[in-house]
């Protein structure tokens, strides 16, 4: 087994972190523009953010993992052969899947018996696909809120599952 740095646990903490100070932000914000259409916004740009912390996350699992004592051509391959703008639960299972059919079964299983957890990562990037190409995101900030700690929860799956 590989030794493992920790880099992939220091950038999810990093990257929950920075999330949850947006989320203190906007909700503590005591400005008349309190609006629904502010937490829209606001919701929005969340799950813009939340869908960056999946990939960050993810990459930095499989690349930890897969890279642990690689050679740099190894690592350069794995940074390039990990680059996915839409991390998906189905993207994030058929990466599983190429390292160990197992650990895609055992996620999927887990996804399966807990739809809130697939739901959650499937709608935030569903709802980052529409903010990003100028779509108004039907999404309240209550709901992004919600889905933020089932994301996490399905990032600490793919990290125990690999390990890391």
């Amino acid at each position: 087994m590989p030794s493992r740095s920790g880099a992939a646990r220091q950038a999810i903490a990093r990257q929950r972190s920075h999330i949850d100070g947006l989320f203190t932000r906007v909700t503590e914000q005591p400005d008349p523009a309190d609006t629904l259409e502010f937490q829209s916004e606001w919701a929005g740009y969340l799950c813009v953010r939340i869908s960056g912390a999946i990939e960050i996350s993810v990459q930095s699992i499989f690349l930890e993992y897969a890279t642990s004592g690689a050679d740099e051509r190894v690592q350069r391959f794995m940074q390039r052969r990990l680059r996915d703008r839409n991390m998906n639960t189905e993207t994030i299972l058929r990466i599983c899947g190429l390292f160990d059919p197992e650990w895609r079964r055992n996620i999927d299983d887990t996804l399966r018996s807990k739809p809130e957890l697939k739901e959650a990562v499937d709608g935030i990037i569903d709802k980052r696909n529409y903010f990003a190409h100028g779509e108004t995101s039907p999404v309240s900030l209550a709901t992004v809120k919600g889905w933020f700690p089932l994301v996490f929860d399905v990032i600490e799956l793919v990290a125990a599952e690999c390990g890391v």
